[in-house]
């Protein structure tokens, strides 16, 4: 039973004609030459934002390894020359990486509360 249905649904699928874009022209109906297909122009000038955020870790085995995450965002402006672009462009995050170790009775740690950097 199961043969039989995929096979009909199969013959189904393959059976008749499908035009679908290339409709055969009426008779009476002059042939025309598709239009030529033109690239869109992209351009990168303008002002953007966005944001970004993750987690880091140091792969050690130092007991201050720091560890934590971080989140802000990004902000830039691009001008394009042509098929050039030149921008600026900046980020900066609240950062919550940190550790601390007692060892001896005293307290040590380390702490990374923002970063930020600017970019041309």
């Amino acid at each position: 039973m199961m043969k039989k249905l995929a096979l009909g649904l199969l013959l189904t699928s393959i059976a008749g004609s499908a035009y679908a874009a290339d409709l055969p022209a009426p008779p009476s109906a002059p042939y025309t030459k598709a239009p030529a297909i033109v690239s869109p122009v992209t351009n990168w000038s303008g002002f953007y934002i966005g944001a970004m955020g993750g987690y880091g870790k140091e792969n050690s085995s130092d007991p201050l390894a720091l560890k934590g995450g971080f989140g802000g965002g990004t902000v830039g402006y691009n001008w394009q020359f042509g098929q050039f672009v030149a921008g600026i462009e900046g980020d900066g995050a609240f950062a919550d990486v940190n550790n601390s170790v007692t060892i001896g009775g005293v307290t040590v740690g380390a702490k990374l509360d923002a970063l930020a950097t600017v970019r041309g």
